[in-house]
Parts: structure tokens; C-alpha cells; sequence
């Protein structure tokens, strides 16, 4: 049950698989460039260094399971980013006993026991075996709300222009609003400012440049769109609370 401020934390930097199942509680989540809408029994699969964040939630009480995982070898896992499944009866209340034994142990101080790790395996194999025998079937497109279809409209130009020194006022005009108008509409239904939003997803940019190339900081900082060094290392500093080096 996730409590943490949506609004105070900083950019998702993870290198792991991030499994998302949702026992209970509609909502999006917001994966680069895309908005995936999670319905109860749904679970979608975020890949390593994937930015993402989430919007739209119909309620505080909600129970989204997440689960972070790696592997040796991509293998059946390739190139099947940005699917949203459906869980299996079977998923559904492997994982409702996986919290349960998880919550007791919780309580009762102990650490994970072999049931749990035997319930989370299978439910992992299940799904493996489902995006190997037949995708077709597993990809599902839910229409989103008019407000957040406006957002993915917004939330595509930014990444278009990620690597330019993009302005409120520049998204602002690309869809004909006011930049206040915008920032209220945004700020209800993604629970961050846009001007935080655009600042984070370019530091998420930076920090999968700064692990995965040879780029040098300030090639870093200019195809990330910022206007100088300073001004990059100043707003990275803000959002990882370390210097970019």
C-alpha cells in the first residue's frame, strides 16, 4: 500500500523489471511517452531505466502489488514493452495469498519464508508462458478518459521535444491553452506540476544517458535540451540530490 507523495518523489530510476498488479483500484500509469489505463485483474510489465510515474487514480484506497525482479537474458521478454495483461484467475489469487503470507511475516518480523518465494516464481512462470504462447491475446487497449486523453497528447509532445529547452508555454500553445489552464488541468490529473514533470523526465533522460553511453556530461546536458552546464547540473542536483559527475 503505497502512502509516499506522489509530488516529493523523485524521478523512478530502477534497473530492474517492474511488475505492476492491480488487486483493486482503477488508475494510469504513465510510461515515457505512453498512458496505459489499469484496471482490477490488469498488470503491465515496465522495463529497465522506462521513466514512469502515476495519474488518474479513482481513489486513495487502492492495492496495486509491485513487484521488481532481473534477469540474466531478456529471451521471451524482448521487445514487449507497453503491454497491459490480463491476470489469470490463477495470478489472481496466487498474489492475494503472496500479500497475505507477506503481511504476516511483516508483522510478525520474520523474512520470507519458501512459500512465498514458490507463489511469487509461479506466478512469474505464468506469466512468461503467457507472453510466449500468445500475445495476441494479451494486448489489450483501454480508451482512456477525454482529460487524459488530452494529457497523452501532451505527455507525446514533451517526449517529441525532450531534447529541446521546451517551455510550459511551448506545450501551452500546442494545444491551445492557457498556460495556467494547463498547468491546473495537469497538475489534477497527474498529481505533479508540468514544469516538474518536463524537469523529471529530462533527468531520467540524463541518468539512462550517463549509465548507458559515453557521453560526456555536457553532451549529456545538450541532448537533453538544457540551455546550459549549469542550469543541467543545477536542476539534476535538485531532482537526485547528487551532482550529475
Amino acid at each position: 500500500y503505497r502512502r509516499k507523495s506522489l509530488e516529493k518523489g523523485g524521478p523512478a530510476l530502477h534497473q530492474r523489471f517492474v511488475l505492476i498488479c492491480n488487486l483493486g483500484g482503477c488508475g494510469s500509469v504513465v510510461i515515457d511517452s505512453k498512458i496505459f489505463l489499469i484496471k482490477v485483474g490488469d498488470a503491465i510489465l515496465i522495463y529497465p531505466h522506462q521513466f514512469h510515474l502515476y495519474a488518474d487514480i479513482e481513489s486513495e484506497d487502492i492495492s496495486w502489488l509491485f513487484i521488481t525482479f532481473e534477469v540474466e537474458s531478456q529471451g521471451v521478454l524482448a521487445n514487449k514493452e507497453n503491454l497491459v495483461f490480463k491476470l489469470s484467475d490463477y495470478a489472481m489469487i496466487s498474489l492475494s495469498i503472496l500479500m497475505d503470507t507477506y503481511r504476516a511475516a511483516t508483522e510478525a518480523s520474520s523474512k520470507t519464508n519458501s512459500n512465498e518465494r514458490l507463489l511469487l516464481a509461479s506466478i512469474l512462470a505464468e506469466m512468461i508462458d503467457n507472453l510466449k504462447s500468445s500475445p495476441e491475446e494479451i494486448i489489450k487497449e483501454d480508451t482512456l478518459s477525454s482529460s487524459m486523453q488530452l494529457i497523452q497528447n501532451l505527455v507525446e509532445f514533451i517526449y517529441q521535444h525532450l531534447g529541446e529547452p521546451i517551455q510550459i508555454n511551448d506545450v501551452a500553445n500546442h494545444v491551445h491553452f492557457s498556460p495556467s489552464h494547463l498547468r491546473s488541468l495537469f497538475k489534477k490529473n497527474m498529481r505533479i506540476g508540468l514544469g516538474a514533470y518536463i524537469r523529471r523526465a529530462k533527468i531520467h533522460r540524463a541518468c539512462f544517458l550517463i549509465r548507458s553511453t559515453d557521453l560526456s556530461i555536457s553532451q549529456v546536458s545538450d541532448k537533453c535540451g538544457f540551455s546550459s552546464l549549469f542550469s543541467f547540473s543545477r536542476a539534476f542536483r535538485l531532482e537526485i540530490k547528487l551532482s550529475p559527475t
